[in-house]
This record gives C-alpha cells, structure tokens and sequence, in this order.
C-alpha cells in the first residue's frame, strides 16, 4: 500500500506544477501493471478533469524512447540505473527519486 501512495502524490505534485493539465502520459515498467492501474483509477476518481496515459513496457526500451526525445512526463523504471543514466545525460527534469524498493523472496 506504501507504493500506492507514493505514487498517486507523485501524480499529484506533477499535476500541481502544471497548473492545468490536459494529459499526463506516464512510461511505467510492466510489473507496475496491477499497482498503477489502481492508483491511476483513484488519481481519476479525485481529479475528473485530468486525463493520464499509461504505458508499460521494458525499462531499458523507455529509456532509449526518451532518449530519442518520447514525449513521456513520468517514467517508472524497475531499475533505477536507467533514470539516473538519463539524469546525468540531461534527460530529466528532476533529480531522480526511488518510489519503492523491491525484495526477492524465495
């Protein structure tokens, strides 16, 4: 529940810098499937007026993507190696920030 929540402020804080929104298209690893689906049906449910897109995908194949200039606003890598290339490459507008951290169980 701690990386829904994370995430929906994320969306949140973007949508306040961008006083009007119109449409937030947001890259996301494809584990992120099931959690983001949920978190952008709440982000909807409280901000009717704001459309988000989300495509998943292989980290490593966003990064070449936004490398070649994808108009994408959030990207959410399984490996946070990929933001932080595209970081210090000049490819993001933030500095870059882990929303989860994940653990192999056997």
């Amino acid at each position: 529940m701690n990386i829904l929540k994370s995430l929906l402020f994320t969306f949140a804080l973007v949508l306040t810098a961008s006083a009007h929104a119109e449409k937030i298209t947001i890259a996301a690893a494809a584990d992120l499937k099931f959690a983001m689906d949920e978190i952008v049906s709440a982000f909807r449910q409280a901000n009717a007026t704001d459309e988000v897109e989300v495509i998943y995908g292989s980290s490593g194949k966003f990064q070449t993507q936004i490398r070649q200039g994808a108009p994408y606003d959030l990207y959410f890598s399984a490996d946070i190696d990929f933001p932080r290339e595209l970081a210090k490459a000049g490819f993001a507008a933030s500095e870059v920030k882990p929303y989860a951290f994940g653990r192999i169980v056997l």
